[in-house]
C-alpha cells in the first residue's frame, strides 16, 4: 500500500482562508527496479490508494504542502508508504506546481497485513526506507466555478483538484521513479484574511 504523509503550509494574501484540508484517490505506477518480493525484470508496476493533504496559507501564491498516501503496487505485491513535504505555487487561474522531498516505506503486502501498526511506524520486518525528490502540478477548481454550485454558504470554501506528480529515488533499493495521478476534493477552513 502507498502511505505518504505530506503536510501543507501555504503563503496567502488577503482574501485567502488560512488552511485547506484535502482528500481523494490516487493511481500510482513505478518504473525501474522491482525486487522487493521476488526479482522481476523491470519493476514496472501499477496500483492505487487514497491520499490526504493539508495546507496553511501564509501570504502570496506559495504554500508548503504535506500529504499522506496509502496504497499498493500490483506486480510484486508491495505496500508503499512514506512522508513528503513540498513548496507549492498557485497561479490565479488555479494552475499549480510543487517541488519537495518524499520519504517512502516499501514493504511486502503480506507483512503489512500481518503487522499494520509496526509497518505504519516503519519498524516491520523487510521494510525499506527511501528518501527522494518529488515534483508535480495540477489544477484547482473552486465550487464557485461550477455551473450550479452546491450550497451558496460553502461554495467559496470547497473545490476539487487534479494533481500529477512523480517521486524519484537515486538509490538502488527499488524502483527509481513513482508516478501519481490524484483526484482530490478540498475544503478551506478558518476565518478569511
Amino acid at each position: 500500500m502507498v502511505f505518504t504523509l505530506l503536510a501543507s503550509t501555504a503563503l496567502a494574501t488577503t482574501g485567502h482562508f488560512p488552511a485547506r484540508l484535502t482528500g481523494g484517490v490516487v493511481g500510482v505506477g513505478s518504473i525501474g527496479r522491482g525486487d522487493l518480493v521476488e526479482p522481476v525484470p523491470t519493476g514496472n508496476s501499477a496500483g492505487g490508494g487514497v491520499v490526504g493533504r493539508g495546507s496553511v496559507h501564509l501570504r502570496g501564491p506559495l504554500a508548503v504542502e504535506g500529504a499522506a498516501r496509502e496504497g499498493w503496487m500490483s506486480q510484486d505485491s508491495r505496500s508503499l508508504g512514506g512522508l513528503a513535504s513540498s513548496l507549492r505555487w498557485t497561479a490565479p487561474s488555479g494552475a499549480f506546481g510543487r517541488v519537495g522531498v518524499a520519504h517512502h516505506h516499501e514493504i511486502p503486502l503480506d507483512v503489512m497485513v500481518e503487522s499494520p501498526l509496526r509497518a505504519a511506524r516503519g519498524e516491520a520486518e523487510g521494510i525499506r526506507h527511501r528518501t527522494g525528490l518529488e515534483g508535480g502540478g495540477g489544477w484547482d477548481v473552486s465550487a464557485l466555478d461550477l455551473p450550479h454550485p452546491p450550497w451558496p454558504l460553502v461554495e467559496e470554501r470547497m473545490g476539487m483538484s487534479v494533481d500529477v506528480s512523480a517521486s524519484w529515488f537515486s538509490n538502488e533499493l527499488g524502483p527509481a521513479l513513482y508516478g501519481f495521478v490524484e483526484v482530490l476534493w478540498w475544503v478551506e477552513v478558518g476565518k478569511r484574511r
